[in-house]
């Protein structure tokens, strides 16, 4: 443990491991400017200190925590990552380990004096153990003695016992190192090492080519030449023995090209549906969200495959031609080869033509459907029976007639281009044979070429269709994977602003903030572009630490658009608005919507289908830990919600939403309050979370709101 703690870096020296570590694992280029060291701060604000300090250098640093029972897991796979030791006897400082990357023959760490060195897993989560454990040892040494346990057994029953002591309490300190989501594409690709696979897939591929050939100019040298030796009929067993190695190699790297561009897809995916503004997204319906979910997935399946088969038809074709030139047809199979792969492109191209048409169609009609779904209730009970279908039966007709035309093309390219080219190929062979006699040979080497040309025409049809099913599924996804790229651009925030603002309070900020208005907005304007109509004209307030504002209005005054402003989820168009006396640039809207919780009105919150706990957390920490679970209970207590917790099998560990448990319109009303309460924000909007309460809860939700609340603005219907 010494000879690892002598790879460890100082508090001191913490920015210049994570540049370090962001240097040599090829998130950033060379370092060339530090941020500023770690300044005096508590622990709990070290995690703040350490994620703006990473985004200043252009990474990220996510936070993990692991149970006493996965830690040696948790080390054995991260990296690179950030590791804080509990202090050891005899030291009084923290120290930090640099873990550059993981592998099975040990974890590799980087020193403080920029050396590696491997060192086991088991070494790291020893010393990690030792935090926890330290508090049971003298309790376990007393047990093992009263128990009289022998010398030889004491090992294992003093594991035993802490196992079963601590393996669930969580080891904290561990930060993963890891490239931005919206970084360049080009530096992901880099990231995910997808061309080191992607060459030994097309070398492989071409190897493999090389000897099906060398084992058809065998059989056919043989055959042509009116002989076959048993010496050949080895050769020939030997060389097709050989191709099974390259095509099992080929299947790895297939895999793994797959694999490692499928994560980095749906990360950048993830990471640009995260960024969407949500004014421009309101006005699409449920049946869009599905649509580009499902063709997310498609774009990722369709890409790669079909992207792969093209790819090796091409190489097939250059190959087949090259073979052609030098059989028995010589340029004019070469000829033939060019222009009837012209041909099969502009077959593409129509079939591309009627694909965008139909696709267009289907997902209106995927859209319309899942809309009527939704609201099938609302229809059975408004509209007339002869009123249900007629829409329905109009779309299926036109998009029946759009159907035969894209099947009808896709037909002629799927049988024409491979069936034709084997026609032409054998045609220009035959007129070979007749005018310009050949050796046997030769011969073989245009069926060869001929034979291999068919199979690339086939699969280049096949790689064709699903690049057109990509390319038309891309006008779905591509904005989303697009909007991933503002994250690269956003401004790092400032690292004595965060540990302010989101740093433990303490009694000078609480002095410093009392001073200022926790939200200051004076002169907002707010309009909608797309109608060009003004909702929020010159609009004032002040609320200060502790005030409880209620704001009402009639329906339609612009109440919910205040609200949403004041959240960070849309932006004014002109005024100042200040939350404790820093604008939303400086803050940044992750930092913004975490000190100002909103709970939105009813229609526009959501009850997600997975446990009660992580609908009432979700906007605090996740996982939580015991604390927080403390205190979710407490306030549901405080709210009601007891009662429907003890009806719940598994407690606030039922899973709720859709296809859980089935909550009340008041339970889901109280369960929206409480999140936002438990949000520890600095500022609380309620916009009208009060209307589906009945007297009773009304008060009671009320009374726990003011208790809770550090400030609050309630908004109601006048």
């Amino acid at each position: 443990m010494d000879d690892v703690r002598t790879l460890a870096w100082p508090p001191s020296r913490l920015a210049e491991a994570l540049g370090a570590l962001a240097e040599q694992s090829g998130f950033a280029p060379a370092v060339t400017e530090l941020p500023s060291s770690l300044p005096e701060i508590a622990t709990a604000e070290l995690g703040i200190w350490i994620e703006a300090t990473a985004a200043q250098l252009g990474v990220e640093a996510q936070p993990v925590e692991a149970s006493y029972a996965d830690v040696e897991s948790l080390v054995s796979n991260a990296g690179p990552a950030l590791l804080r030791l509990p202090t050891a006897h005899g030291r009084d400082q923290v120290q930090f380990l640099a873990i550059l990357k993981s592998t099975w023959r040990g974890v590799i760490l980087l020193g403080s004096d920029s050396t590696r060195r491997r060192v086991q897993p088991q070494l790291i989560s020893d010393m990690l153990y030792a935090e926890l454990e330290e508090p049971y040892i003298s309790r376990a040494e007393e047990l093992l003695s009263d128990a009289d346990v022998s010398p030889e057994r004491r090992g294992r029953a003093w594991k035993s016992m802490l196992w079963k002591e601590l393996r669930t309490l969580p080891v904290t300190g561990c930060w993963l190192i890891r490239l931005r989501a919206g970084a360049s594409l080009w530096r992901h690709i880099r990231q995910a090492r997808l061309f080191r696979p992607l060459l030994i897939l097309l070398g492989g591929h071409l190897m493999t080519q090389l000897l099906v050939i060398f084992s058809w100019m065998l059989l056919g040298s043989g055959l042509f030449d009116g002989y076959f030796e048993r010496a050949w009929l080895h050769a020939l067993a030997l060389v097709l023995l050989s191709i099974i190695p390259f095509q099992v190699l080929n299947f790895s790297a297939r895999s793994l090209l797959a694999v490692r561009a499928g994560a980095m897809f749906k990360q950048r995916l993830l990471a640009g549906a995260l960024q969407l503004d949500p004014d421009e997204m309101r006005h699409l319906g449920a049946g869009s969200f599905l649509g580009r979910v499902m063709e997310s997935e498609a774009v990722e399946q369709l890409a790669l495959n079909g992207g792969f088969i093209a790819l090796v038809a091409i190489i097939n074709l250059t190959v087949a031609t090259i073979i052609l030139a030098l059989g028995a047809g010589g340029l004019l199979h070469a000829i033939s080869i060019a222009w009837w792969t012209l041909f099969a492109f502009f077959l593409g191209w129509r079939y591309f033509q009627q694909g965008r048409a139909w696709v267009g169609t289907y997902r209106e009609m995927t859209n319309d459907l899942v809309e009527q779904m939704t609201g099938q209730r609302t229809r059975l009970a408004q509209a007339t029976w002869k009123e249900l279908h007629a829409e329905e039966d109009q779309a299926l007709s036109y998009y029946l007639t759009l159907s035969r035309k894209f099947d009808r093309v896709g037909s002629q390219l799927n049988t024409l281009v491979p069936r034709g080219w084997l026609l032409l190929g054998l045609a220009g062979l035959a007129i070979s044979i007749v005018f310009v006699p050949a050796t046997s040979v030769r011969l073989a080497i245009s069926v060869g070429g001929i034979l291999l040309a068919f199979q690339a025409f086939d699969a280049l049809t096949t790689g064709m269709a699903a690049i057109v099913s990509v390319v038309l599924a891309w006008r779905q996804v591509g904005p989303i994977f697009k909007t991933a790229m503002q994250e690269e651009f956003a401004q790092p925030p400032d690292l004595k602003l965060a540990i302010e603002l989101d740093g433990p309070k303490n009694q000078d900020s609480d002095t410093a903030k009392s001073t200022e208005p926790v939200l200051f907005a004076r002169d907002l304007v707010f309009r909608r572009q797309e109608r060009n109509q003004t909702i929020l004209r010159r609009c004032n307030l002040r609320i200060a630490v502790g005030e409880r504002v209620l704001l009402e209005g009639a329906s339609g005054s612009g109440k919910s658009t205040l609200a949403a402003v004041l959240a960070g989820l849309r932006q004014p168009e002109s005024g100042l608005l200040l939350l404790w006396g820093y604008d939303f640039q400086t803050i940044g809207a992750d930092a913004w919507r975490r000190r100002v919780a909103l709970a939105p009105q009813f229609h526009e919150n959501h009850v997600f289908s997975e446990t009660f706990a992580f609908n009432l957390l979700m906007g605090r920490r996740w996982p939580p830990r015991a604390e927080d679970l403390e205190d979710a209970l407490a306030i549901c207590r405080e709210l009601g919600l007891d009662e429907l917790l003890e009806r719940m099998p598994a407690r606030l560990h039922q899973f709720v939403g859709e296809s859980g448990w089935q909550l009340s319109h008041g339970e889901r009303s109280r369960l929206y309050i409480a999140r936002a309460l438990l949000q520890d924000a600095a500022l609380i909007v309620l916009d009208e979370s009060f209307a589906a309460l009945d007297p009773q809860n009304l008060q009671r939700t009320l009374r726990c709101v003011l208790n809770h609340a550090p400030s609050a603005l309630i908004i109601a219907h006048s």
